[in-house]
């Protein structure tokens, strides 16, 4: 069940890579293109019209491999680009489980409850994306995200967990993203890979398997959807096969790089949240037992719902709620707690 969860997720983006290269003759694909590069340069408002009249074509978009979801998806970050959460979230939910977007819509739906200062919402979407099925679907970012959050209600063993949860999560990630780019893209995964896509024959229980050793969403990549797409077709031809393989290398090594620097930054910011948990926790025990009480030192426990190695009750996915208790004002602690 989890292996089929995953699996959808990346799906649909290689079984259709053979009409994602093409020119964006179609009036849709001109009319989307044109309203992604009107977010760009932050002319919001019209990328919005744009993006609404493409959202109430939904049986047109599908024949042309324009994916409504990621249109929703785009609304969203639009009207959350104009600090209208509401807007947001409403486009947010319309994202389908089903979805190679739904991780996405999630981590952005918590984004806008911390704008919104719903901090028990927020968690409540990242504790979804915490569930072991994604694993490897997720970014680090959400770690961070939510070990901000815990921070700003002084839930430290939240931090901490969150922390540590992430460091044991991305501990084998690093050192295959640090392998790829070491091997110049060339590892025993990307051989296989590569050989599979040569036959035309990318196997997604192998792909889903060993997620952990490719770089983050690396299917979504444009360039190499075409790759993908060109590799079976010049299979006889023994130089082209051969530099078709080299760029799919190259390109790997280059998305794990990327990567690596993304792991960087949000491992560098979860530090400085550690830090200060450290500095609180220590002002919080010294010198004045009375603000010492004040503070929460223990916090909210992992949620959790039934799962083992066979079973995943998908219903419960999506369905976390949380409750927060509220942090110490600045007028509830002295100067030298305040921050």
């Amino acid at each position: 069940m989890k292996m089929c969860i995953v699996k959808s997720l990346v799906l649909m983006v290689f079984v259709s890579s053979a009409v994602v290269a093409k020119a964006y003759s179609n009036k849709f694909e001109i009319q989307w293109n044109n309203a992604r590069q009107l977010i760009l340069k932050n002319n919001v408002s019209d990328a919005i019209t744009i993006l609404k009249k493409l959202q109430s074509n939904k049986q047109q978009l599908s024949k042309v491999n324009i994916d409504i979801n990621q249109i929703h998806l785009t609304l969203g970050r639009a009207y959350y680009q104009l600090g209208k959460m509401a807007e947001a979230l409403t486009q947010y939910n319309l994202v389908e489980k089903s979805s190679d977007f739904w991780p996405e819509a999630v981590e952005e739906k918590a984004w806008a409850y911390v704008v919104m200062k719903k901090e028990d919402k927020a968690l409540a979407q990242l504790e979804t994306l915490m569930t072991p099925i994604f694993d490897q679907v997720i970014g680090p970012e959400p770690y961070f995200l939510k070990a901000l959050i815990h921070l700003r209600i002084c839930d430290y063993y939240g931090v901490l967990k969150t922390t540590e949860h992430f460091k044991k999560r991305y501990i084998t990630r690093i050192q295959k993203l640090q392998d790829l780019v070491k091997v110049k893209g060339l590892t025993p995964e990307t051989k296989v890979l590569i050989e599979m896509a040569t036959k035309g024959q990318l196997n997604l229980d192998f792909i889903t398997k060993n997620l952990v050793s490719f770089p983050y969403m690396f299917h979504r990549d444009v360039n190499l959807q075409g790759y993908f797409d060109k590799l079976p077709k010049v299979k006889d031809q023994a130089k082209v096969a051969s530099n078709m393989a080299n760029r799919i290398a190259i390109r790997l090594k280059f998305l794990a790089k990327r990567n690596l620097k993304e792991i960087e930054k949000n491992l560098n910011l979860i530090h400085v949240i550690e830090a200060e948990v450290i500095q609180r926790v220590h002002i919080a025990g010294h010198p004045d037992k009375k603000y010492r009480n004040e503070l929460s030192f223990k916090g909210s426990q992992w949620m959790s719902f039934p799962i083992s190695n066979d079973e995943i009750w998908v219903d419960e996915i999506d369905k976390f709620h949380v409750q927060v208790k509220s942090c110490p004002t600045k007028n509830e602690r002295k100067s030298w707690a305040s921050k």
